[in-house]
């Protein structure tokens, strides 16, 4: 009879339970509003807010066990020159700044979880420097790796190497995918550099390692700047680049698609991304837009829509359920990733199981 009720609270758990595994930040109520962190479901069910704040926090990661979210947000109201990097649990609780005083940003934890990586902008002596730092969770010393500026750094999975966009430098160049190793050592970059013309093209925007450290992903922008009216899109694309061959692949989303992130997600099989449809050819107005949830399959192609809710300026990170991650609903550490990936693949001979069990029940006197 034990058995028989433990194969149940089993079922009722594996039935009932919920995993939180995609972290997104957005604005609440537009440009004067504030900015909260909100976790959900892969299939952009159970939305939940964790955490608000109105220093606008941005470019969420989570930890590589699941317990912590990194992010970067303003150092106080009004004071849009410097940023500070902060750690919360991953249910919203239990926050810890890590740095403050200059304009740190693109935090993301080590693979190891041990230390964040972040770039860093300040003026020292009335000069811009710009540079990639590595803090060590557990006494707080900053190490400078780089004396040059990035975008959208990440580690490989093998915490061997940094994969990250160059700094564009208005009318002379775009930004292009570069890598260098995790001490800041001989950088190199990925693609050939393309020659300037009209059209303005940024590659390696919100570059990220594949699970397996073999691809990267990245974003290109490609646009003409106005002086009078700004920055005027031409196009958008996005592309897998193989580290092996060489060789991009570009996915099969719209150039309309302006992003505002890109990850993996289901282990590399599918592409998560947030965007909204653009005009061509149009000047850019404003600086907050709505925005969708979107999967896509890399093997089909096929664009999935997560959820109807729009996000106001999203920026996001998703992390496999396999690394148990904290649910926001009883804050507890669960298993569901390895439970669900356990039924599903048996999941005749567990169907099979719960109606003997039924059965057995119904007929004990």
């Amino acid at each position: 009879m034990r058995i028989l009720v433990s194969i149940l609270c089993l079922s009722l758990l594996i039935t009932t339970g919920a995993t939180a595994k995609i972290v997104v930040t957005a604005y609440v109520n537009g440009a004067e509003g504030i900015k909260s962190i909100f976790v959900m479901e892969d299939d952009g069910t159970g939305i939940t807010t964790i955490f608000t704040d109105t220093r606008y926090p941005t470019a969420p990661r989570w930890s590589p066990d699941g317990k912590q979210i990194v992010f970067a947000r303003f150092l106080k109201p009004g004071d849009w020159d410097r940023k500070q990097i902060v750690v919360i649990n991953a249910d919203g609780t239990n926050e810890h700044v890590l740095t403050k005083g200059a304009q740190d940003g693109n935090p993301v934890f080590s693979p190891d979880g041990t230390s964040v990586l972040f770039y860093r902008y300040e003026r020292i002596d009335n000069k811009s420097k710009r540079s990639v730092n590595v803090i060590d969770l557990v006494s707080g010393k900053i190490k400078k790796i780089a004396d040059f500026g990035v975008n959208f750094p990440d580690w490989s999975p093998d915490g061997k190497q940094i994969v990250y966009s160059g700094i564009s430098v208005l009318g002379k160049t775009g930004s292009n995918l570069w890598i260098m190793d995790a001490d800041g050592g001989h950088p190199r970059e990925l693609l050939p550099q393309l020659p300037l013309g009209e059209v303005l093209i940024d590659r390696g925007g919100y570059a990220r390692w594949s699970p397996n450290g073999k691809q990267i992903l990245h974003g290109q922008y490609e646009s003409k700047f106005n002086p009078n009216v700004g920055f005027i899109p031409q196009a958008n694309r996005y592309f897998i680049y193989d580290l092996f061959t060489r060789q991009s692949k570009q996915l099969l989303i719209p150039k309309t698609y302006f992003p505002s992130a890109l990850d993996w997600m289901d282990n590399g099989k599918t592409i998560l991304f947030g965007a909204r449809e653009v005009e061509l050819d149009v000047p850019v107005e404003g600086f907050v837009h709505p925005y969708h949830l979107y999967k896509y399959d890399i093997a089909t192609g096929r664009i999935t829509r997560l959820s109807e809710q729009t996000w106001l300026n999203p920026s996001l990170d998703w992390i496999s359920d396999d690394v148990l991650p904290v649910s926001p609903e009883d804050k507890m550490q669960t298993q569901w990733g390895k439970l669900k990936k356990f039924v599903q693949s048996r999941s005749e001979a567990f169907k099979s199981l719960s109606q003997n069990v039924l059965f057995l029940l119904r007929n004990q006197h």
